[in-house]
C-alpha cells in the first residue's frame, strides 16, 4: 500500500510533456566568471628575450634614421653639384678658365705663344751675351744656380767652345707638361763644330727664358768626380739608349734593365741599370718607345763592386734636360 502511494507521488510530481517539448533538466548552477585571471610569473629567460628584442628594435630604428640621413645628404650633394655645373657652364665664354688650367698650365696653354723662329734666335743670342749678374734673371731659368756662376760660365764659353757659328731653330714642342721652344747653338773652334741645346720655357707669368741647366748640361758633382769614385751619387744630363751589358753586380738580366748613356762632357760611355718593373724602368722605356736615343736627366749612384762606368739609376728626374715640376718617374709608380 505504501509502495503504491510512493509511485503515485512521483507520477504527480512529474511534469506532463508533449512531443517536441524541451526536456526539463532542473535548476542550473551558475558558473563564476573570473575577470582578472592570475598572470604567469616572469622568468629570467623572459627578461633576456625582452631585452634583446628591445635592442634589435632600437638598432633598426637607428639604422633607419642613418639611411635617411645619408639619402638626404646625397640628394643635397647632387643638387649642389648640378647647380655648380650650371653656373660653370653659364660662365663659359665670358673669361672662363677651367679649374684644371689654373696656374702654370694656363700660362702655357692659353697665354704663352711660341716666340717664333726669328724672335727666339734673337733672344738666345742676347742671353748668351749676358755679362752682368743683374741681367741673368731676365734671360735665364736659374734653378739652383747663382747669377755669378752663370755669368762665369758664359764668360768662359767663347774661349772653351769658340765663336757662335749658327743658331738653328728646332721648333716648338713640349716634354711632359712643359711647353718649350728648342734651338741648337753651334760653336766653331779649330774648324770643328760643337753644339748646345737652348730650351726656352715660359715662367709663371708667361715670360720665356733659357733653361740654364739644360744649356750648360749641368752635372752635380762633375763627371770626373763621379767616374773616379769621389762621389757615390750624382745628378746628370745624358743621351740614353737601351743596351745589354750585364756584368758584376748587374749580371742578372732577369733582374736588371741595362741602358747606355753618354755626355758630350766626357769620353766614357756609362752603363746605367734599373730594376725590372720599377718606376725608373717604365719611365726610361716610355722615352725610348719610339726613338733610339733620348735626352734625360737622371739621378745615379754607384753600387759596391761595380765598374767605374756602372751606375744604378735611382731616379728619372726629367724627360729632358730641363726639370719639370713633378719628378718624371713618379708618373709610373
Amino acid at each position: 500500500m505504501n509502495s503504491n502511494r510512493s509511485i503515485r507521488t512521483v507520477l504527480l510530481n512529474r511534469q506532463n510533456r508533449s512531443a517536441g517539448d524541451a526536456p526539463a533538466i532542473g535548476p542550473l548552477i551558475k558558473t563564476s566568471t573570473i575577470k582578472n585571471p592570475r598572470r604567469r610569473r616572469r622568468t629570467h629567460q623572459d627578461g633576456i628575450v625582452l631585452h634583446e628584442t628591445h635592442k634589435v628594435s632600437k638598432f633598426i630604428q637607428k639604422l633607419g634614421f642613418g639611411l635617411l640621413f645619408v639619402a638626404i645628404v646625397a640628394l643635397l650633394s647632387v643638387g649642389g653639384w648640378l647647380a655648380l655645373k650650371r653656373n660653370i657652364d653659364a660662365a663659359k665664354g665670358v673669361g672662363y678658365k677651367d679649374p684644371k688650367e689654373i696656374g702654370q698650365n694656363v700660362v702655357q696653354k692659353s697665354i704663352v705663344e711660341s716666340l717664333g723662329e726669328d724672335q727666339a734666335k734673337s733672344f738666345v743670342e742676347s742671353a748668351l751675351a749676358v755679362r752682368v749678374t743683374a741681367d741673368v734673371d731676365k734671360y735665364f731659368r736659374i734653378g739652383e744656380n747663382s747669377p755669378d756662376k752663370i755669368v762665369a760660365f758664359l764668360s768662359a764659353l767663347q774661349s772653351k767652345e769658340g765663336e757662335i757659328a749658327k743658331i738653328q731653330w728646332r721648333g716648338n714642342n713640349s716634354a711632359g707638361r712643359v711647353a718649350r721652344d728648342e734651338l741648337s747653338v753651334m760653336f766653331k773652334v779649330s774648324g770643328a763644330l760643337k753644339n748646345r741645346v737652348a730650351l726656352l720655357i715660359p715662367d709663371g707669368i708667361g715670360k720665356w727664358k733659357v733653361d740654364y741647366d739644360a744649356f750648360a748640361r749641368t752635372s752635380t758633382p762633375s763627371w770626373s768626380e763621379l767616374i773616379e769614385g769621389k762621389s757615390n751619387i750624382g745628378e746628370v744630363r745624358v743621351f740614353a739608349s737601351t743596351d745589354n751589358y750585364y756584368n758584376g753586380p748587374f749580371s742578372d738580366e732577369r733582374e736588371w734593365q741595362c741602358y747606355s748613356f753618354i755626355s758630350p762632357d766626357t769620353d766614357m760611355v756609362m752603363k746605367g741599370y734599373s730594376k725590372m718593373d720599377s718606376a725608373q724602368t717604365k719611365a726610361m722605356n716610355s722615352l725610348l718607345e719610339d726613338r733610339k736615343v733620348a735626352r734625360v736627366t737622371l739621378e745615379i749612384r754607384r753600387v759596391k763592386c761595380g765598374e767605374s762606368r756602372q751606375f744604378e739609376i735611382s731616379r728619372v728626374l726629367s724627360s729632358d734636360w730641363a726639370k719639370e715640376e713633378v719628378i718624371f718617374d713618379e708618373k709610373f709608380q
